[in-house]
C-alpha cells in the first residue's frame, strides 16, 4: 500500500530515501514509445539516483522513438537508453522507478522481473480503473502540466543542478508537453522551466526543435491533409497504414490549430491496432474521458483534459471489420465532441468538408448507426491538467 504524500518536497524526498534499495543497480522505466516529456524525466531521475544516492540505474524502454524531435533528443543524451526486448532477465526481481506511467494504464510494459517501487506521474487516474497494486512511492499530481517539472522539484530539494544538456531536454519536455504554456500549465512547471532555462544549452533546444524530417514524414503528412474533414467544429483524419504511433498525436496537434476547430482527432492502424488520438483548445474538454468512453472495455485510453490518446486490438479481423471499427469508433467520437443536445447525423464523414481537394484512397462508406458509449458524468471528468 502506497503511503500519503508529504506536502514539500524535502519530505517527498526523505520518504523516496525510505524505499530505494542501499546498492545495486535500479531500472527506470518511461511509457512505451518515450516522449520528450518521458525521456527528460527519466534522465532527471537517473541523474538524482546517481548524485543523491550513489546508486546506478539504467533507463529501459519498450517501443521505438521515432518522432524526429525524439531522435534527436537522444542523439544528444548521456545517459544510455537499454531497449527492453535487448535485456536478459536477471534472476532476480529488480527495483524499478516509473516515471510519466503507472502499472495498468495500458501503455507501459513491465517485464515479470521488475518489481515497481516507486512512480512519478502527473497523468489522471480514472476513477474507474482496473485494481492494480500500486508500490508504496506514488507520487501523482495531475495538475500539473508535465512530469519533467515534478522531477526538477526533486533535483532542487537534493540541491542537484542538472548539466546544460539534460537542462536543454528538460526546458523542451516542459515546452512540448504545455506547447508552450498554451495548454495552460501549473505554477510548478512555469518555475521549473524557468530555474532551467538559464542552465541550458540554447544551441541543443535549436537542434531538438528543428530536427531534420524524413522524405516519409512528409508523405504521412500529405495523407492526413488528404483526408481531414471538418464538420462544424471538429477536424480529423485518418491514416491507413503507420510505421510508428507517434504521427498520430502530431497530426492531432495540426488539425487542431485550425481556425474555429474545439476538437481534433486522427484515427490510424498500425499492425493489428486501430490508435486514436485527440486534441482540443478548450478549457474543461475532457479529452481522457472521452476517449475512455469512446474506447471502453475493448483497449486502453487515457490522457489529460485537452489531450488523450487511445488504442483498439483488431487483430484476426478481414479489411471490411476493420473499416466497421474505425467506423465506430469515429462515429462515436463525433457523437461525444458534438454540441450538448446537438447529435451529429449518422451520415456525417459523408457530409463533412474536406480540408483539402484531394483525398488519399477511396471514400468512407457512412458509418453504420453507432452505439452509444457510456454516459460521462462529472466524476468521470479528469482534473484539468495539459
Amino acid at each position: 500500500m502506497s503511503e500519503p504524500l508529504p506536502s514539500t518536497a524535502a519530505e517527498r524526498l526523505a520518504l523516496l530515501d525510505r524505499y530505494l534499495p542501499r546498492r545495486g543497480n535500479l531500472l527506470i522505466v518511461p511509457h512505451d514509445y518515450p516522449d520528450p516529456d518521458a525521456l527528460a524525466s527519466a534522465g532527471a531521475l537517473h541523474l538524482l539516483l546517481e548524485r543523491t544516492w550513489g546508486l546506478a540505474s539504467r533507463i529501459v524502454f519498450s517501443g521505438a522513438i521515432a518522432r524526429a524531435e525524439n531522435r534527436e533528443m537522444v542523439r544528444h543524451f548521456r545517459h544510455r537508453l537499454w531497449p527492453l526486448d535487448s535485456m536478459h532477465p536477471p534472476r532476480r526481481p529488480q527495483p524499478t522507478l516509473l516515471v510519466d506511467a503507472r502499472p495498468g494504464s495500458g501503455n507501459v510494459t513491465l517485464a515479470p522481473w521488475m518489481r515497481p517501487v516507486a512512480i512519478f506521474d502527473h497523468h489522471p487516474v480514472p476513477h474507474h480503473h482496473p485494481t492494480t497494486e500500486l508500490p508504496p512511492f506514488v507520487d501523482i499530481r495531475p495538475h500539473l502540466g508535465a512530469c519533467t517539472s515534478l522531477l526538477y522539484e526533486y533535483l532542487a530539494a537534493a540541491s542537484v543542478e542538472p548539466p546544460a544538456w539534460l537542462a536543454a531536454c528538460m526546458a523542451y519536455a516542459i515546452e512540448t508537453e504545455t506547447m508552450d504554456f498554451a495548454r495552460g500549465g501549473a505554477a510548478e512547471d512555469r518555475a521549473a522551466w524557468l530555474a532551467l532555462l538559464p542552465r541550458a544549452s540554447l544551441r541543443l533546444r535549436g537542434l531538438i526543435r528543428h530536427a531534420p524530417l524524413s522524405a516519409d514524414y512528409f508523405s504521412l503528412l500529405r495523407e492526413a491533409l488528404a483526408n481531414a474533414r471538418i464538420y462544424g467544429r471538429v477536424a480529423w483524419s485518418h491514416l491507413a497504414a503507420v510505421p510508428n504511433p507517434e504521427i498520430v498525436p502530431e497530426v492531432a496537434d495540426r488539425l487542431a490549430r485550425l481556425e474555429r476547430v474545439s476538437y481534433a482527432f486522427c484515427t490510424a492502424f498500425r499492425d493489428d491496432t486501430l490508435l486514436v488520438s485527440i486534441r482540443s483548445n478548450r478549457r474543461n474538454a475532457r479529452c481522457g474521458a472521452i476517449i475512455r468512453a469512446v474506447i471502453g472495455r475493448r483497449g486502453s485510453g487515457g490522457g489529460h483534459d485537452r489531450l488523450a490518446a487511445g488504442s483498439l486490438a483488431v487483430a484476426g479481423l478481414d479489411a471490411a471489420q476493420r473499416a466497421a471499427v474505425l467506423d465506430q469508433v469515429r462515429a462515436n467520437l463525433l457523437r461525444m465532441l458534438a454540441p450538448r443536445g446537438r447529435p451529429p447525423p449518422p451520415e456525417v464523414p459523408v457530409r463533412a468538408r474536406a480540408l483539402t481537394g484531394e483525398q488519399h484512397g477511396p471514400p468512407s462508406p457512412p458509418p453504420t448507426e453507432p452505439t452509444a458509449p457510456p454516459p460521462i458524468g462529472p466524476s468521470d471528468a479528469p482534473a484539468t491538467s495539459s
